[in-house]
């Protein structure tokens, strides 16, 4: 399967839902099990700079649900929205003790381009779900190839609805019943 981060892909604008759901799009963000608690007791979500762009692009502030994909345990964490615009460098100390052991010693975050979040106020607590091994290549494609970065609305709103418990896992197959059923659920909740 090779490692999770292969060659850089061309990151593409997300695309809002069409299909009348209210999906918006939402950015994922990675760690490892050395970045995990720090990302979490800080509140503060990184990437490499190549990414602050995209990330400037697509999140708004208290909209974009956000993601944490910790790569090591194949655990998805959510979900977040940003409490401030992204910025280079919001502490540019972060991630230096336990980041990518080349940037160890150089000045400045590994992960410069940086958001700080807070939980989506529907979602009581961080939720932490198994991707699994035998879903990593479907998740993978779902998630633009697995470097981080914009999710389209669709896929977004999957991901939420299968960490707040309320649909199946984005990259299960679902028949047009179950789809049906889970949308009238879910317009019965809004309701």
């Amino acid at each position: 399967a090779g490692r999770w981060a292969a060659a850089p892909m061309q990151e593409r604008e997300p695309t809002r839902a069409t299909d009348g759901s209210g999906d918006v799009p939402g950015y994922v963000f990675m760690c490892s099990k050395d970045t995990r608690d720090e990302c979490l007791r800080n509140l503060l979500f990184g990437l490499p700079k190549e990414k602050f762009r995209s990330m400037q692009a697509v999140i708004e502030v208290g909209v974009t649900p956000l993601f944490l994909f910790d790569f090591s345990r194949k655990r998805v964490h959510g979900v977040f929205l940003a409490a401030e615009e992204p910025d280079l460098d919001i502490n540019p100390e972060a991630w230096k003790a336990n980041g990518p052991r080349h940037t160890t010693g150089r000045a400045g975050s590994p992960y410069p381009a940086q958001v700080k979040v807070k939980l989506k106020s529907t979602t009581p607590a961080v939720k932490a779900l198994e991707v699994g091994a035998a879903n990593m290549d479907k998740f993978k494609t779902l998630m633009g190839g697995g470097t981080g970065g914009p999710i389209d609305a669709g896929v977004c709103g999957k991901l939420e609805r299968w960490l707040t418990g309320k649909g199946p896992a984005p990259w299960e197959v679902q028949s047009p019943a179950v789809a049906a059923a889970l949308a009238r659920a879910r317009a019965a909740a809004a309701a």
